[in-house]
């Protein structure tokens, strides 16, 4: 169970990286994934007992809920 929860956590963030690189019109979407993969990194954390993994990882989602919230305004960079 702690590993399909850390390898479904890593696809996640893999799949969110990629798409917040592109910079494109999936932007959002890609911060979602981080989110998704937060979650279960969370999730992993707490099964796991990797409590400085727990705070990075808190941490982290932090930056992804910024970016879903900012990813909500148009941007006239974009294409």
């Amino acid at each position: 169970m702690v590993e399909l929860v850390e390898f479904i956590s890593a696809g996640l963030a893999i799949c969110g990286a990629w798409l917040v690189a592109l910079q494109g019109r999936f932007l959002r979407v890609g911060f979602g994934f981080y989110l998704a993969s937060n979650v279960g990194w969370i999730a992993f954390c707490i099964l796991d007992e990797k409590v400085w993994l727990l705070v990075q990882t808190l941490a982290l989602s932090g930056s992804s809920i910024l970016g879903l919230v900012r990813s909500r305004r148009p941007r006239t960079d974009m294409k």
